[in-house]
């Protein structure tokens, strides 16, 4: 890995477990994932944290659309 990629991966947050399952099962939100800013991905990720059951985790990755504005 180069310098640049070890840094973002120190910026970022770990993705909780759930959502990275989440995210995995649906190749156009993985796609919508990665468009969003820093500071949407931190919101979504905050927001994922404090989510307890799949059916809340897939609600929240189905409106992934929420975090783009």
């Amino acid at each position: 890995m180069n310098d640049q990629t070890n840094n973002a991966n120190i910026c970022e947050p770990p993705l909780p477990t759930g959502l990275m399952m989440a995210l995995a099962q649906n190749m156009h939100v993985m796609t919508d994932y990665a468009k969003l800013s820093d500071a949407a991905r931190q919101r979504l990720i905050e927001q994922a944290s404090r989510i307890h059951s799949r059916e809340e985790m897939q609600a929240l990755v189905n409106n992934l659309g929420q975090f783009l504005i």
